[in-house]
């Protein structure tokens, strides 16, 4: 299986590698992080996927635009055509890692969001999609659990098995307690 790594905003592939130690030693797992195409513009040593303050219809355009890209280079690097891809992305690639599972852009995956925010849910043509997980940390300031909550019930009027996992003690950023949850949630559900 191929696990790509969707780092958010003012992050970096790097940041998402300090995890591939929790599932390096499982047979036939390989990990991919990618970095976000544009220099961060709050963090000039880091990365963004698109820019924060663009409103949700020009959102919705920029996700589309990097999800396309993200399942192009996804698609290139499998080991074989039918190999498994799993999706892990965190706030700004939590928002691709979404986009790509309810479109149903690259069918048979799964995809793992991370403390995700959800403006541009309404744009989508929502798909059939069946592996699909939100973890979310309670304490999370920048993206509030009541947003999540609410933007999953959107998801409801359409064919989306997914599940929701609230994470105690967690804030927004994917740090050891985040992370560790979500590589756990992977390798039980995922694999």
């Amino acid at each position: 299986m191929l696990v790509v790594l969707l780092h958010g905003y003012g992050g970096s592939g790097e940041d998402m590698e300090r995890y591939i130690p929790l599932v390096q030693n499982l047979p036939n797992v390989r990990c991919l992080p990618l970095d976000g195409p544009e220099v961060c513009e709050l963090f000039p040593s880091k990365r963004q996927w698109f820019k924060i303050s663009s409103l949700p219809d020009y959102l919705y355009i920029q996700i589309s635009e990097q999800a396309a890209s993200v399942v192009s280079i996804a698609s290139h690097a499998r080991s074989t055509e039918n190999e498994a891809i799993c999706f892990i992305g965190h706030s700004q690639g939590a928002m691709i890692t979404t986009y790509i599972g309810l479109t149903n852009a690259i069918p048979n995956s799964s995809f793992i969001s991370v403390s995700a925010a959800l403006p541009f849910i309404e744009y989508i043509n929502i798909g059939s999609c069946r592996n699909i997980s939100f973890i979310h940390g309670q304490l999370d300031e920048m993206v509030p659990l009541s947003t999540i909550v609410e933007q999953l019930e959107y998801i409801n009027n359409f064919e989306v098995d997914y599940q929701f996992l609230e994470v105690p003690f967690a804030g927004h950023k994917f740090d050891a307690v985040l992370g560790q949850r979500t590589f756990e949630h992977f390798t039980s559900h995922y694999l």
